[in-house]
């Protein structure tokens, strides 16, 4: 691993920006190409169709295949704000990592579902990790209350 990390050609990519959707694609030498930036699965889709086009016109013989949505992510405020030391310091410090110093939010792995939330201060919630739109409604709701007992 170290070796790829030293060696620029083990890691070909090229960065292109599309202005409608507004995303990003990571292409790879591999064939491989990760889209960023869409706001909804749907336009990712259109997205990526979009950039296996370019692909296309520029000559290689791209094709558009194993669509997956990977990561997404969510954010949302809660309208109050949370003694996030209080927070790290009960049962559910088990699952968090809270080091202001480091970062200014509390790192929530949440077992079920599977996601990371970074929580902060001001009430602002960031989940992450989700493959389909419905566990962020089940992070949220499960998160929710245990957030409501910490408000300041």
């Amino acid at each position: 691993m170290a070796a790829r990390r030293n060696n620029p050609s083990a890691f070909l990519r090229c960065d292109y920006e599309n202005q409608d959707p507004k995303t990003t694609a990571l292409i790879f030498a591999s064939g491989k190409m990760v889209c960023t930036g869409a706001k909804t699965e749907a336009q990712s889709k259109l997205a990526a169709r979009k950039f296996a086009r370019i692909i296309q016109k520029l000559g290689f013989p791209a094709k558009f295949r194993d669509f997956r949505i990977q990561n997404i992510v969510a954010s949302c405020d809660v309208q109050f704000t949370i003694r996030l030391e209080k927070f790290a310091c009960t049962s559910h410090g088990a699952f968090s990592t809270y080091e202001p110093e480091l970062f200014p939010g509390l790192i929530y792995r949440m077992k079920q579902p599977k996601l990371v939330l970074l929580i902060f201060v001001s009430g602002n919630v960031v989940i992450a990790g989700a493959k389909k739109r419905d566990d962020f409604y089940t992070a949220f709701d499960n998160i929710y209350p245990v957030l409501a007992e910490f408000k300041k």
